[in-house]
C-alpha cells in the first residue's frame, strides 16, 4: 500500500512539473527600445490607460504574462487583460509601455 501511495505521488508530481515547464514564463523584466532591461517592479507607480478611456492610477506592475498584466494598487494585487490596455504611462511622464501585435511589452520614450 505504501509503494502504491509513493508511486501515485511521484506520478502526480512529475505531471505537475512537466505541465508547469510548458507554460509561458511570466515577464518581470522589460526591454526598452535601446535594448536595456529593467525590472518591472522598479519602475515605480504607473498609470494604466485603458482602451475604453478610463485610467488606473498609482499602480505598480508586478509581471506581464500571457493572460495579462498583474499590478498592485493600494496593497492589493489585480490583473487585467492586455487587450484592454492602450498603454501604461510611467510617472516620469517620459516613458510609455505598449504592446505589439504578439502582446510583447515594449517601453519607449513618449512624445505626448
Amino acid at each position: 500500500m505504501k509503494k502504491l501511495f509513493t508511486s501515485c505521488f511521484l506520478l502526480l508530481l512529475s505531471f505537475t512539473l512537466s505541465s508547469q515547464s510548458s507554460q509561458k514564463k511570466a515577464q518581470t523584466m522589460i526591454r526598452n527600445t535601446e535594448g536595456i532591461e529593467t525590472e518591472l517592479a522598479s519602475l515605480g507607480k504607473v498609470q494604466i490607460v485603458l482602451r475604453d478611456g478610463t485610467m488606473k492610477k498609482d499602480c505598480i506592475i508586478r509581471e506581464i504574462n500571457e493572460n495579462g498584466v498583474v499590478y498592485m494598487k493600494e496593497r492589493v494585487l489585480h490583473d487585467i487583460q492586455i487587450e484592454k490596455i492602450r498603454k501604461i504611462r510611467l510617472d516620469d511622464g517620459m516613458r510609455v509601455i505598449s504592446f505589439d501585435e504578439k502582446n510583447n511589452a515594449v517601453m519607449w520614450l513618449s512624445n505626448d
